[in-house]
């Protein structure tokens, strides 16, 4: 079983004031999120940083686009197998034919037409191994193009405003507005249950929620542990936003 992190809701004050004698707008802002599912890996920069276009803002851990990628690899193999062998039999074919036709007598003639009679269906697997490589090449290379996803990068360049990416986040982005956490049920084998909650705040190291978890309960970070004990398919998401920005 994989080790799972995990933390303790606490019960505190929360102010949502801001106190300021200015604004600082930025001139254009880019909201980056990662286009797959998974946990949060490695974050690689920090708010106030300086990014160029392209550098690496986070990673996301996604054990399944390797096993993808893997099988995808292994059935291309198969396929380029297959288009060799079938390639070797018209060869061979070609092979008998010519032998054939330079043996005199009727003997020689009927070799080579048998021998050309295997000829079209032969050629026919050539064709048909050849439409296999070029689906398992597709397939192959969009498995490793969601793989690369996992990489996220700065789409242009500026400051970083907000990073939400959290290494093994906990809080898990549903869409729509729609947030939740996974609140351990079972501390010995880390089964989960997804709970509905409303983000107030959050930064690098804490979150602030509204909804139906309680102080003392257990909140898993780890979602890749998590699902690998439950079955359940956990996933987070992150957002970053990157922008140039002025004082106004």
């Amino acid at each position: 079983m994989s080790p799972v992190s995990t933390a303790t809701v606490e019960r505190g004050h929360f102010v949502d004031q801001v106190s300021s004698t200015g604004s600082i707008e930025p001139i254009n802002s880019t909201v980056v999120a990662p286009q797959i599912d998974g946990t949060i890996g490695e974050v690689k920069v920090q708010e106030g940083a300086t990014v160029n276009a392209g550098d690496v803002l986070f990673t996301i851990n996604n054990d399944k686009l390797d096993s993808d990628v893997n099988q995808a690899d292994l059935a291309l193999r198969a396929a380029n197998s297959n288009l060799n062998a079938a390639q070797q039999q018209v060869n061979q074919i070609n092979a008998t034919i010519g032998q054939a036709r330079n043996q005199d007598g009727e003997e020689g003639q009927a070799a080579a037409d048998d021998a050309a009679g295997q000829l079209p269906a032969a050629q026919s697997g050539v064709e048909s191994a050849q439409v296999a490589v070029q689906q398992a090449q597709a397939t192959y290379d969009e498995a490793v193009a969601q793989a690369n996803k996992r990489t996220v990068t700065a789409p242009v360049s500026g400051t970083v405003l907000t990073m939400s990416a959290v290494p093994g986040a906990a809080i898990v982005d549903e869409g729509k507005e729609s947030s939740a956490v996974m609140l351990e049920t079972n501390a010995e084998t880390h089964e989960f249950k997804r709970v509905r909650v409303t983000v107030k705040a959050k930064n690098n190291t804490k979150a602030v929620v509204e909804g139906n978890v309680s102080k003392g309960d257990v909140i898993i970070l780890d979602g890749a542990s998590a699902a690998d004990n439950t079955g359940d398919a956990a996933s987070s998401t992150s957002q970053t936003a990157a922008s140039d920005e002025r004082a106004r």
